[in-house]
C-alpha cells in the first residue's frame, strides 16, 4: 500500500498541494488483514505489520500532502456479523464469514489518534472516526437480525448499511474528538451542519481548543 500511496502523491499537482485542502477517507477491510491469520505461524505479527504499514502510509501522506485531513475509519467489529447469524445457520453465510475473516479485530486503528501526535499539525491531521465501533444490526419482528443490511453473502454491507454509515461518518466529521457518536441512528434522524461556533471539520487540536474555551466560559 505504501508504494501505491507514494506513486499517487507524486502525481498530485502543486496547486492542489499548496492551495487546496484535501480530505482522504481511509478504511481497510477486516478481510484484507485477517483472512490468513489462522494459517500464519505467528498470528500476532499480523497486528504489528498492519500497525507498521498504517503508520508508514500516514507518514508518506503527511510528508507529501500538506493541507490534508485523514479520516481513518476502523473496520466494523466482526461480532456484529456473528450475532446476525444467531439462530439461522446458513452454509453460504458461514462459509463466507469464516473464509473472509476468521478473527475479531478493531483497536489498533484507534491508537493512531491517542498516541502518535506527530500526525496532529496545523496543516495535517489524522482523525479516527467512531461510527463503526459499536454498530448493531436492527431486529425484525421475529427477533432475528434484519438481513437486508447485508448482501447475499452475509458479509458485505448492503446499500442500506452504507447509507446509514455514510450519515454517521458525516456527523463524526463535525463532532469534536471525545464525543463522537459510536453507533448509528435511523437514516437522517440526525444530520449535523457546521455552526458559527464550529465552522470546520473536527480535529484533535481544534477539539481541545473548543474544550478549553468552553471551560473558561463557565
Amino acid at each position: 500500500m505504501e508504494n501505491k500511496v507514494n506513486r499517487k502523491t507524486k502525481n498530485v499537482d502543486l496547486v492542489t498541494k499548496t492551495l487546496l485542502t484535501s480530505l482522504i477517507s481511509l478504511m481497510i477491510g477486516v478481510n484484507d488483514f485477517c483472512s490468513n491469520m489462522c494459517w500464519n505461524s505467528s498470528p500476532s505479527s499480523i497486528f504489528d505489520k498492519h500497525k507498521a504499514d498504517l503508520l508508514q502510509v500516514l507518514t508518506t501522506l503527511r510528508d507529501n500532502l500538506p493541507r490534508t485531513l485523514i479520516s481513518l475509519i476502523p473496520s466494523q467489529h466482526m461480532k456484529t456479523l456473528f450475532d446476525s447469524r444467531k439462530g439461522r445457520p446458513s452454509f453460504t453465510c458461514d462459509l463466507m464469514t469464516d473464509s473472509e475473516c476468521s478473527c475479531i479485530w478493531q483497536e489498533l486503528d484507534m491508537e493512531i489518534l491517542n498516541i502518535y501526535f506527530e500526525f496532529q499539525r496545523d496543516d495535517f491531521a489524522v482523525i479516527t472516526q467512531a461510527i463503526t465501533l459499536d454498530l448493531s444490526i436492527p431486529l425484525v419482528s421475529h427477533g432475528y437480525a434484519d438481513t437486508t443490511y447485508f448482501t447475499i453473502d452475509c458479509f458485505h454491507d448492503s446499500q442500506k448499511t452504507n447509507t446509514r454509515i455514510a450519515n454517521g461518518l458525516w456527523n463524526n466529521l463535525l463532532e469534536p474528538v471525545g464525543v463522537k457518536t459510536k453507533s448509528w441512528q435511523d437514516l437522517f434522524e440526525r444530520f449535523l451542519c457546521p455552526t458559527p461556533e464550529r465552522p470546520y471539520l473536527a480535529t484533535l487540536q481544534n477539539s481541545q481548543i473548543d474544550l478549553q474555551r468552553n471551560k473558561s466560559s463557565l
